[in-house]
């Protein structure tokens, strides 16, 4: 056996291993963002205008309205909507970051 099936071999055999210890540390990296974003938000003050960055590459801006510890809800008034049923949840997996917005300074 050449040296270069020799290395697929040993390819072969630590490749999966290597994966699975991956998808470990991401789902661990994913985990530990969450709870600082949960640090983060449970110091936000109520009705504090905010810019929520998500996953997907979306922005919104709106009202910080509250946020559900049982099913890690973040609960946004949109600046552009109104009404009663206006505002909308996001998963805390779906927030890379939340920030308080200076509209105007004091």
């Amino acid at each position: 056996m050449n040296k270069l099936g020799l290395l697929l071999i040993c390819l072969g055999l630590v490749g999966p291993a290597y994966a699975e210890s991956s998808k470990e540390l991401v789902h661990q990296m994913n985990l530990d963002h969450q709870e600082w974003l949960r640090g983060k938000i449970k110091k936000l003050p109520k009705k504090a205008t905010v810019e929520v960055a998500l996953k997907n590459g979306k922005h919104v801006y709106g009202t910080f309205q509250n946020f559900v510890k049982f099913d890690d809800g973040v609960w946004i008034l949109p600046i552009d909507k109104h009404g009663l049923f206006a505002d909308e949840a996001y998963d805390i997996g779906e927030l890379l970051d939340i920030k308080v917005v200076v509209l105007r300074p004091i």
